[in-house]
């Protein structure tokens, strides 16, 4: 082999590399069960109150419940509505046999860098009607709000009688530096 097919096979070989080791652009879905991530919203629900399944968390009772989600995220950028870089996050619910009015409330922030961000959904469901309650930075009075990549995010949705909270979807809907599967 002469010196320049080695030459030629090396610099194939690096771009090739420097391929499969750099990070691509690509959008960034996360699916969550809710059982893994929520708690009964104290003092108004007790963990007698729901019934906690593979599949979601139901409310059994004949009374709205509520469960508050600590939501992990894993943005490399700020999400705001101006650049591209946005965020959403659907929660799935089933409206059970009762149906009802699910409500969601994302907070993102603590408090520690200014006044947190509250992104407020109500959505009514029929019987057995399974649909998404979407919260997202630019809601319906079209104010762009925007989270910063390192803000906490958490979610207190309440889950009427009879209805299940089925999973927890969080999308980023910009250029991120992971290449995840969209799910």
């Amino acid at each position: 082999m002469d010196i320049k097919q080695k030459l030629l096979g090396n610099v194939a070989a690096l771009l090739l590399l420097a391929l499969v080791i750099s990070p691509a652009s690509a959008l960034d879905r996360k699916i969550y069960s809710p059982t893994g991530i929520c708690a009964p919203y104290t003092p108004t629900t007790s963990m007698a109150e729901l019934i906690i399944r593979p599949g979601g968390i139901t409310n059994g009772g004949t009374t709205a419940e509520a469960v508050l989600c600590s939501i992990p995220v894993d943005s490399e950028t700020n999400w705001t509505a101006t650049d591209g870089k946005t965020a959403t996050i659907e929660v799935t619910f089933d409206g059970g046999t009762l149906g009802g009015s699910f409500v969601c409330q994302a907070q993102v922030g603590s408090g520690y860098d200014g006044t947190p961000a509250v992104f407020t959904q109500t959505k009514t469901f029929t019987p057995n009607l399974v649909d998404n309650v979407t919260l997202s930075p630019v809601h319906g009075d079209g104010v762009v709000r925007g989270w910063m990549a390192y803000d906490p995010v958490n979610v207190y949705c309440r889950i009427p009688a009879k209805s299940t909270m089925l999973r927890i979807r969080v999308s980023e809907n910009g250029a991120q530096e992971t290449d995840d599967p969209a799910l």
